[in-house]
């Protein structure tokens, strides 16, 4: 895929402005120019994944692959893009973000990023504590590991 957009969530949330930062750096390491003619905002739910991908198929931008900033997004987006009578991920791949169990439910099971929530809890809580203990108000930043979740809406089914 050479014209790939993204679904973000508003970049008031630090993840969502990660994700999206993550996003433009793939790019730029595949030789893909940022455009954004393939860039729309929601609210990281289906409603608002569905409205942004309606906006991203009115550009008639040729789009080939969305990226998600999160799984409700993408089945919003999946649906918008069924309904143009356009299939996934022939026309348009999808690919969301979270593994939700509703993700591996269903007749096309999405393409997902899955990352470790419980351990995510527990280190905030850690440093949570760490600086309470210590009154360092330094910023804390720490980045883990996570794992591409291959299903139906990639395209990519010989991968798995």
């Amino acid at each position: 895929h050479k014209k790939i957009g993204i679904i973000s969530g508003h970049f008031k949330i630090i993840s969502a402005r990660d994700r999206f930062l993550g996003y433009k750096k793939a790019l730029k390491d595949n030789n893909i120019n940022f455009d954004k003619k393939f860039f729309a905002k929601a609210d990281f739910d289906e409603k608002t994944g569905y409205i942004a991908m309606n906006e991203l198929l009115k550009r008639k931008n040729g789009i080939t692959a969305v990226f998600c900033g999160n799984d409700l997004m993408a089945l919003g987006a999946t649906r918008a893009i069924e309904e143009k009578r356009m299939n996934v991920p022939e026309d348009i791949a999808i690919v969301g973000m979270d593994n939700l169990r509703l993700a591996s439910i269903g007749e096309t099971k999405l393409t997902t990023v899955e990352y470790n929530i419980y351990k995510i809890g527990y280190i905030a809580t850690e440093k949570l504590i760490e600086k309470i203990k210590t009154g360092n108000n330094n910023v804390i930043k720490e980045v883990l590991p996570v794992k591409l979740i291959i299903r139906d809406t990639c395209g990519a089914k010989k991968c798995k």
